[in-house]
């Protein structure tokens, strides 16, 4: 089985770079307006990193599970292993915000 097909990796590039790029805007603002109403530029700038990169995770994570399932043809095994992948997604984030929230 192969991972993703080339459509669907495409489209992952794609909005992998529209993320990269909106969170660009967002640091540059950052970096312009933050300093103004003093409030730290570099936690912000960390913390869309941080987004910008789990985002793209869950992107990919749920391409993966997609092509999966229409591969698989069969409609109980799609409903099941979709809702139990989307579980393991909220699952791991909840996890590392915990995580991350102790360590901070």
């Amino acid at each position: 089985m192969r991972w993703l097909s080339k459509s669907t990796k495409r489209l992952l590039a794609e909005m992998s770079a529209g993320i990269i790029f909106y969170n660009l805007v967002l640091i540059v603002l950052s970096f312009l307006l933050l300093p103004k109403v003093s409030y730290p530029v570099i936690p912000v700038v960390l913390g869309l990193i941080a987004g910008a990169a789990g985002a793209i995770c869950m992107l990919i994570h749920m391409a993966v599970t997609t092509e999966r399932v229409l591969d698989s043809g069969s409609e109980n095994y799609a409903n099941k292993y979709t809702v139990a992948q989307s579980m393991l997604r909220k699952l791991v984030f909840v996890a590392v915000l915990l995580i991350c929230w102790k360590v901070l």
